[in-house]
């Protein structure tokens, strides 16, 4: 018997298993061709890369392909490199997350006493918005340096706000970690970023791009659409500043990333904890974003959970890290799934099109839908988890018995079960009818002529009981 339910099993499971690869290229392929600028996209699940893609064209005058090593312009993407720079500096001792802003820069005015750098990591140091001080001093020939925002930082009197008292997102804060990082360091920002960032992790394609300093390899430019057709539109005067948004880099290196992030190659898992805690006000209260709308507020007075360069709200109830890029000519998303070890990064060279959304459509794609069936729990010595499908009659018959006989499921009052539905989606553990007949008979219910229960924490995606036209039971407590 156990052999038949063995090979019915596989058989179900090569028939109804999706092919996540083109379900991807379904989701991508129809958003660019070879005469329009595009994207690139990436996902890695268990550390290996499933789907790597390139559509659509570098730029309109040579018509180059976009392929894994094509470079785009990362935008506030960048932040999560920022942060890490200042990591390493307080690893080094060269720099800690208390540490005053006029500590740094002496010459800042008084306001930026009460300014620490985890203030600044946070987005809850106060500061102004440059881009609201800019006038038309600055124009896309003439951009905006780092120097010179903090030049403006520094003729203002007071911040938006008193440090640590309200959440709101800060490119000026991130602009002026770059020159902190440059400061205690000692080398510029784009030198650290190679030297204790990209070198080591050999992501050769990536850099923060300096305008007669470096040049950007295999570059993407920037495009807008307008009416029916594309304009380049690569450069805005704030395009030169580095902190908040200067990295250019492809998904190759952005692969190297995401592993050595998933290794904790730079950073111990203690230290990197620090960038994975949210945010609390003065008080502990709870952030939130902005009322006010404008381009960097992504969702006006609602809750937000931001760490250092990480926004680190849930997706569907799974714990993710992300963070989204926009500039003139480009979008991008990188999203983590921690615990599922899933990654997904989209870059576009092209405002009409919005990865952040597009991730989210490829999150479902890969992982296994949400589990509702049979619930258990741990309790004292009794293990009544299932964490993971696995191909063993005796040990899924063995599992779900204790699982109904234990004081697990016992404690308050015996489970009630009931015919649903069969099953359309997800992964489902089988039983014998002789096993389904004593969970029922065990807890009250009546006797089953077969079933399939599905666990709540199973990990595979794919109908097992739909193909063999069987029904699912759930306990209901």
């Amino acid at each position: 018997m156990r052999r038949i339910l063995l090979a019915v099993l596989s058989l179900a499971v090569a028939a109804s298993a999706p092919d996540v690869s083109s379900q991807l290229a379904a989701i991508f392929a129809p958003l660019a061709d070879a005469r329009s600028p595009g994207l690139a996209v990436l996902v890695r699940h268990d550390g290996r890369t499933i789907f790597e893609r390139g559509y659509g064209v570098r730029d309109l005058r040579t018509r180059a392909a976009i392929d894994a090593r094509t470079d785009f312009r990362l935008a506030s993407f960048t932040k999560q490199f920022t942060a890490m720079a200042i990591m390493l500096l307080v690893h080094d001792g060269k720099l800690r997350y208390d540490e005053k802003l006029t500590d740094i820069f002496p010459e800042f005015p008084a306001y930026g006493r009460a300014i620490t750098i985890r203030h600044l990591l946070t987005h809850t140091s106060g500061l102004p918005d440059y881009e609201d001080l800019m006038g038309a001093t600055w124009t896309p020939t003439h951009q905006i340096q780092d120097s010179e925002v903090l030049d403006l930082l520094e003729h203002q009197s007071a911040g938006k706000f008193a440090a640590g008292r309200r959440w709101e997102y800060s490119n000026s804060g991130y602009v002026v970690l770059g020159l902190v990082v440059a400061r205690s360091s000692g080398s510029p920002y784009e030198k650290f970023l190679r030297d204790r960032i990209f070198a080591p992790l050999e992501m050769t394609g990536t850099l923060a791009y300096v305008n007669g300093t470096n040049m950007v390899p295999n570059r993407a430019y920037g495009h807008t659409r307008q009416d029916d057709r594309f304009v380049e539109t690569d450069q805005s005067s704030t395009s030169a500043t580095l902190g908040d948004g200067g990295v250019y880099s492809n998904l190759a290196d952005l692969a190297k990333w995401d592993d050595a992030l998933g290794k904790h190659t730079l950073l111990s898992p203690e230290e990197m904890r620090a960038a994975l805690i949210p945010v609390t006000l003065a008080g502990g209260a709870a952030p939130h974003w902005p009322q006010e709308t404008n381009d960097d507020n992504l969702a006006p007075g609602k809750p937000v959970a931001y760490g250092f360069g990480w926004f680190l709200d849930p997706f569907q109830g799974r714990a993710r890290i992300w963070h989204s890029g926009s500039t003139i000519g480009f979008r991008s998303v990188i999203d983590r799934f921690t615990d599922e070890k899933l990654t997904i990064v989209i870059l576009s060279n092209r405002t009409d099109l919005d990865p952040a959304s597009l991730a989210l459509k490829v999150a479902p794609a890969v992982l296994p839908p949400a589990r509702h069936g049979l619930r258990v729990r741990r309790y004292r010595s009794y293990n009544c988890s299932i964490s993971s499908l696995k191909f063993s009659m005796v040990w899924l018959r063995r599992t779900f018995m204790v699982a109904v006989n234990s004081p697990c499921s016992m404690e308050k009052s015996r489970a009630r079960m009931r015919y649903l539905r069969t099953c359309s989606k997800g992964a489902s553990c089988w039983l014998t009818r002789a096993t389904a007949r004593r969970i029922s008979a065990s807890t009250g219910g009546a006797a089953a002529s077969s079933a399939g229960v599905r666990p709540r924490y199973a990990s595979i995606p794919f109908s097992v009981s739909a193909a063999a036209g069987l029904r699912v039971m759930r306990a209901v407590r």
